[in-house]
């Protein structure tokens, strides 16, 4: 019974995915999202895409052949993965003999965060499949297919270092010296592959793009993600995932043969929470203070959390089935009606699921260079987005030149260069007056937006 409860929700959240799909243009994210499916996009012209360490190599060869239908390729990818990772978490809930496992797509899926950025270019959903999968092995006894599993974690986000360094400390607990060097798979294999296409040998470490001990994104405060935890998980979610974390902090004492997978899960939950906690606290690593970024653990939060549902539907004090039938019915319904609801940390339909003004604004320049397009036209922008609905090959020099402060010595007549006010101003740190001042630049065109939290601009300068 419980099988056919699991399999329907399955069904049905396909179904919704589709429906959000079709109905909404949204990309999740206006940025990362953006870049992530360029990359994947155009890997196959521009083989050295697929050894990227930014865009991460693995993400790229598995998203490439769904982001060829365009965006709306990548959000079918990342619903397929999300629905694996979800299926992958309830299988291993079932292994550990964890009660009520049936709720896992329930929490999982349902989680408001979770939902949107599903829909998305992003890379967090193909990493919690991969976690949830070396979960599943770990729990089934196939310890070192495990470790090979979450040997690739790094390939698809760089926080993978970190989770690999939780299974690391299980493993060595149980003298599992196999396990320990299987880990070591995924740097060999792509090390070797990257040699073969001519990056050097060492590629996989000396080109890890957040070693760095500043952020030019600045830096926030010591409770800015802890304060974020109720818009990744809502809060229905999240009073049962702290609930959880007290229930598995009483079982990793109180229960030795439980221990292992409780480390794996609760460790991989905190070693990137604390962190990016830290990174963002002292402005290190590159870190944008990205509440995101936590979803990349989601088996993880998911178990803990059905841990704190069982600590309160399962409890001795309920005697009667039907009391805690009741009690089970009534919280699926407040997590499966909260995303629904005007709470801030719920999900804002026409918000999160739509193109955000600046990226609407994009299709209006788009129109408008398309107007004025020559032969072998060339672009000079930083604003990725524009690539889409300008159809502009992201990876191409020859289509799409990336705007920096001295962009003088290699424009030519006929180029376009497009300033906006975040990727252009901000990123790539070109003040538009620089571009104004530029006699050999005349301004074509002028487009601008805004939304509650902010305003955006665009200028479109021709060297004649």
């Amino acid at each position: 019974m419980n099988t056919r409860i699991a399999v329907l929700q399955y069904l049905f959240y396909l179904g919704a995915g589709l429906a959000a799909i079709a109905l909404f243009n949204g990309t999740g994210d206006a940025g990362d999202s953006i870049t992530h499916y360029l990359y994947a996009r155009h890997a196959p012209q521009h083989p050295m895409a697929f050894f990227n360490h930014w865009a991460k190599p693995l993400f790229v060869l598995l998203a490439a052949p769904w982001a060829q239908f365009g965006f709306v390729g990548i959000k079918l990818f990342n619903l397929v993965v999300s629905i694996l990772a979800a299926l992958l978490t309830h299988l291993a809930a079932r292994r550990i003999d964890l009660a009520n496992n049936w709720m896992v797509p329930v929490v999982y899926l349902l989680t408001p965060l979770q939902f949107v950025l599903t829909f998305s270019g992003l890379t967090e959903p193909l990493f919690a499949l991969l976690l949830a999968a070396g979960l599943l092995l770990f729990v089934s006894n196939r310890v070192l297919v495990a470790a090979m599993v979450v040997s690739f974690l790094p390939f698809v986000r760089s926080e993978g270092l970190l989770v690999i360094g939780v299974f690391l400390v299980v493993f060595a607990a149980q003298k599992q010296w196999k396990a320990i060097a299987a880990t070591a798979t995924g740097h060999v294999v792509y090390s070797v592959a990257g040699a073969l296409a001519g990056k050097p040998l060492l590629w996989i470490f000396t080109e890890i793009p957040y070693a760095s001990a500043t952020s030019p994104y600045g830096s926030g405060t010591l409770f800015s993600f802890p304060s974020k935890l109720n818009m990744v998980l809502g809060i229905p979610i999240l009073v049962l995932f702290l609930l959880g974390l007290l229930v598995g902090g009483y079982r990793l004492v109180r229960e030795p043969r439980q221990r292992a997978w409780l480390v794996l899960a609760m460790g991989s939950f905190a070693a990137l929470f604390l962190f990016h906690t830290v990174a963002w606290w002292l402005g290190m690593f590159n870190s944008m203070g990205l509440k995101r970024v936590m979803l990349a653990v989601m088996p993880a939060m998911v178990l803990v959390a059905l841990m704190g549902f069982n600590a309160i539907v399962e409890h001795k004090m309920l005697s009667s089935n039907a009391w805690r039938s009741g009690l089970k019915a009534a919280l699926v319904v407040v997590m499966a009606v909260f995303p629904f609801t005007a709470n801030h940390s719920a999900v804002h339909w026409k918000r999160d699921m739509n193109l955000e003004p600046d990226q609407v604004m994009a299709h209006e320049v788009a129109a408008f260079l398309r107007s004025k397009a020559t032969a072998n036209q060339r672009y000079f922008f930083s604003y990725n987005y524009l690539c889409v609905p300008l159809q502009v090959d992201y990876l191409d020099t020859a289509q799409r030149v990336e705007l920096c402060d001295d962009i003088s010595y290699c424009m030519r007549k006929g180029d376009i260069i497009v300033w906006d006010d975040w990727s252009a101003a901000m990123c790539s740190q070109v003040d538009v007056k620089l571009l104004e001042g530029d006699e050999r630049l005349k301004v074509l065109g002028a487009f601008s937006s805004s939304s509650k939290e902010k305003a955006y601009s665009i200028k479109v300068f021709g060297y004649e």
